[in-house]
């Protein structure tokens, strides 16, 4: 660390110990006092380092060295609501499905998005990266659910869609909460046993990060109820289903 600023390393070595090659990367103000960095090596012998950037505010970026210790791409990710981002951890994935005839090694980061406070803790993120085989190439990021492929730089941020409601079983009134990693039109339906709609809580445009919302049984017998929610935005349709016990 200088005048505040971190700086982390990236070091090979040999069977033998001898420094093969370094490489460092500014890490901008320090925050953590330890930082978490996870390191990941593909079967060709490249190296991924995920680390904490920024400061504050800070956010995961993603590093690719070649075996010769060149930096072949970055990636940073930026969760929606601009707060910290931290990896937990880090791990390469060899497809055995050939896209295009060349099998492309996934880069996976999991980790915490958008926390603020034990109070506010964010929420669990995955992020999935898809490179082509070329390296210092494209960086594709290759979406499972649409086919989607996008340019160097950008990728697939797989935030984990989270949908609940407490107390259940409820009697009278339940509170719906459910996360959105993008801004989106949010519908929610209520299904009795036989898959009937029976009430339309939320059928609206919302902000991306995370909603409460109360919802009353009012007319509803006992019983086991489902609820789903899709939300879609530019990025596409997400959607869950989950039961609910009304006493």
């Amino acid at each position: 660390m200088t005048n505040g600023q971190i700086t982390y390393y990236t070091t090979k070595f040999s069977a033998a110990g001898t420094v093969l090659w370094t490489q460092s990367y500014n890490g901008g103000p320090l925050f953590y006092l330890d930082p978490k960095i996870y390191l990941a090596i593909d079967g060709s012998g490249n190296a991924y380092v995920t680390v904490p950037i920024g400061g504050i505010a800070s956010n995961i970026a993603t590093i690719k060295y070649s075996s010769s210790g060149i930096q072949s791409w970055i990636v940073i990710f930026n969760g929606p609501a601009n707060q910290q981002d931290f990896a937990t951890g880090l791990l390469t994935y060899q497809s055995s499905s050939p896209l295009g005839g060349v099998t492309y090694p996934s880069v996976y980061v999991c980790g915490m998005s958008d926390f603020q406070s034990d109070a506010i803790p964010g929420y669990v993120t995955l992020i999935k990266y898809t490179q082509s085989s070329t390296v210092g190439g494209k960086v594709l990021a290759k979406n499972s659910a649409d086919e989607q492929f996008h340019t160097a730089g950008q990728f697939e941020a797989a935030s984990l869609f989270s949908l609940s409601n407490y107390p259940n079983p409820y009697k009278g009134t339940t509170y719906i909460t459910y996360s959105l990693p993008y801004d989106s039109h949010v519908l929610i339906q209520v299904f009795d046993a036989a898959g009937r709609a029976v009430a339309v809580p939320i059928n609206e445009h919302q902000l991306a990060g995370r909603h409460t919302e109360p919802f009353e049984s009012g007319r509803l017998t006992p019983g086991m109820y489902s609820y789903r929610i899709l939300a879609t935005s530019t990025q596409g349709t997400l959607k869950d289903t989950r039961q609910m016990i009304v006493q």
